[in-house]
């Protein structure tokens, strides 16, 4: 603490002073030992030693009357001093308590403020809360749009390959119609109960001779008399099969080809001259196709083969 002359009073202060005090009691031990010293050498030389021993005393009582006084002086500026300090820190108590009061009474505003700041963190959070909900259901509207767009461009892809296939149709179909009239046919003499001489392939489409292979599985053992016409081609060319069965029937006669047709898209064979048509074999129907038709005409005949034989067990035979 600060003493009255803007000093701090310590310990380390007050040590000079304590100093000279001992100083004072070691003298007048001092004193007193000389004194006794005087005296008993007095006792043994001179008859006047009671009379010495009292002025002796008297001396030695005033000079520690002198030391007690200058002790009590010294003691009484340490209590002084002492007390100023006491003063002094008992205002710097005071001082300090009115800072702390201070400081509390400005915490106590830090507090409100920290209660305000937390009420708007608590609702900026709400806020927050209400934003990332949002978020979530436009990242749920999102991936819905996103498979929505996928499945739209599966469909689309779809698309895209049907068309193709449509195109390829169309191509192949228009092969099938370059086929239909590669051969030219010249006209078969018949009389008026049928017709004379035998099959000969140039005089027939690749169309009619699918037909014609057809008819040969009619006529065997434990397969079926009839057949639906879009296995020679497909379900667009029924017509065409249609007509030209019945034109084989006006042709040929009947006693050669005869059949009915239900619904034009079933054939039943009725009649099919097997000595007429005996020429009618596999390896003959696309001996004399172009090469890039070649590989089409074996795909039907096998497309037939396969429909008789998955129908054989379902006929009965004739015999």
């Amino acid at each position: 603490m600060e003493g009255d002359n803007g000093k701090s009073r310590t310990p380390e202060n007050l040590g000079g002073k304590k100093v000279n005090v001992l100083h004072l009691v070691y003298l007048s031990i001092i004193f007193t030992i000389l004194t006794i010293l005087f005296w008993t050498l007095s006792m043994n030389t001179s008859d006047d030693a009671l009379r010495l021993f009292s002025f002796a005393s008297s001396i030695t009582s005033i000079v520690l009357a002198v030391v007690s006084i200058a002790y009590s002086l010294v003691s009484g500026k340490q209590v002084d001093a002492s007390l100023g300090s006491i003063s002094k820190t008992s205002e710097d108590i005071r001082v300090v308590g009115n800072d702390i009061q201070k400081i509390g009474n400005e915490f106590s505003a830090v507090s409100a403020d920290i209660k305000d700041v937390a009420k708007g963190i608590e609702s900026v959070n709400k806020q927050l809360n209400g934003e990332i909900e949002k978020i979530t259901g436009l990242e749920s509207n999102v991936s819905n749009i996103l498979s929505s767009n996928e499945n739209l461009s599966e469909r689309v892809s779809e698309l895209l390959n049907e068309l193709r296939n449509t195109h390829n149709d169309v191509q192949t179909l228009g092969e099938q119609i370059k086929i239909t009239q590669e051969s030219a046919t010249t006209p078969i003499k018949q009389s008026g109960k049928g017709s004379t001489g035998a099959y000969n392939k140039a005089h027939y489409t690749f169309a009619a001779r699918l037909l014609l292979y057809a008819c040969t599985f009619t006529q065997k053992k434990g397969y079926p008399k009839s057949f639906p016409l879009s296995i020679l081609m497909s379900e667009s060319w029924e017509l065409y099969f249609y007509g030209y069965a019945y034109s084989l029937i006006g042709l040929l006669g009947p006693k050669v080809f005869d059949v009915d047709v239900e619904d034009k898209k079933t054939i039943t064979i009725k009649t099919f001259d097997t000595n007429y048509f005996k020429n009618v074999k596999k390896e003959d129907l696309v001996s004399d196709v172009q090469e890039k038709n070649k590989t089409y005409m074996e795909g039907r005949l096998a497309s037939i083969e396969q429909y008789f034989e998955e129908h054989k067990e379902d006929s009965k035979v004739k015999e």
